[in-house]
């Protein structure tokens, strides 16, 4: 497998640097929704630990459903147990990664671009 491109975004990001244009896909318009993959992981965890945890999901994603969209949309939640609802609601196709060296809790999670209904409400990682 080549190399993958992967281009962070975030969604206000991309609405202040374009004015809120259309998803079109043209040059510094907002990607559609169909061709972001997303990552959601715990603001509870240290800076490192989350951005670890996030690579641990997308790399379980990519193993399981190939090659992933363009554009990576990162986002967090407050803690596990928030973390936990959400995978609870999530259809399509997600990849849940606990962590083993913290008793195997959930830390991560990448969900296919089917799912941005329920990650749409849900705050960019800081």
């Amino acid at each position: 497998m080549g190399s993958i491109p992967i281009g962070t975004v975030g969604l206000e990001a991309l609405r202040q640097s374009d004015g809120g244009s259309d998803a079109s896909g043209g040059e510094g318009s907002i990607p559609s929704r169909t061709d972001r993959l997303y990552a959601i992981t715990r603001a509870d965890l240290s800076a490192g630990l989350r951005a670890a945890q996030v690579g641990h999901a997308l790399i379980a994603w990519v193993l399981k459903h190939g090659e992933p969209c363009e554009n990576l949309v990162v986002l967090q939640v407050p803690g596990r147990f928030a973390l936990e609802e959400l995978e609870k609601r999530l259809s399509g196709r997600v990849e849940a990664f606990h962590e083993p060296d913290l008793g195997g809790q959930l830390t991560a999670i990448a969900a296919g671009p089917e799912c941005w209904r329920e990650v749409s409400a849900i705050g960019l990682m800081r």
